[in-house]
């Protein structure tokens, strides 16, 4: 893979973040909610492009409490696999920091290992859990880092 670049999303890339969000996730947001999400001031929308495609994105939510919030987190699945979640993730962090986080914390389907080992491996510990957190019922394993 050539030129893999992390830059903050744009109006422009609304239907393109949709389309993987769509595919890689079972709870899709709405274009409507996306697009909330691109020009709010207290969410970052980070994408990671080869050769110019978007292949990720990673949105990062920032609290009062100096808390961000990992809300989600996607990659294409022929690009899965490459180290570019773990480098989405690394992204969220240096920026939370940058805007006087103290923490971060995300939600991670108890039945995604894959995702559970990349969190762990990155430095996060399970804090909690929240049952039927998803829309089929599933468990959210509650990890946190401290920056």
């Amino acid at each position: 893979m050539v030129n893999i670049a992390v830059r903050q999303a744009n109006n422009t890339d609304i239907g393109v973040l949709h389309f993987i969000n769509q595919r890689t996730l079972p709870q899709p947001y709405t274009i409507k909610q996306w697009t909330e999400i691109v020009y709010s001031p207290t969410i970052k929308c980070m994408i990671i492009e080869s050769s110019k495609s978007i292949v990720g994105y990673c949105v990062t939510e920032f609290q009062k409490n100096a808390t961000a919030h990992i809300a989600s987190i996607a990659i294409m699945l022929e690009y899965q696999k490459l180290g570019l979640a773990n480098r989405l993730v690394s992204h969220a962090e240096m920026i939370a920091k940058q805007a006087g986080a103290q923490r971060i914390v995300l939600e991670v389907n108890e039945h995604n290992l894959a995702a559970i080992g990349l969190y762990q491996k990155a430095g996060y510990h399970h804090y909690g859990k929240q049952e039927r957190f998803y829309n089929d019922g599933s468990t959210a394993l509650l990890l946190e880092k401290v920056l």
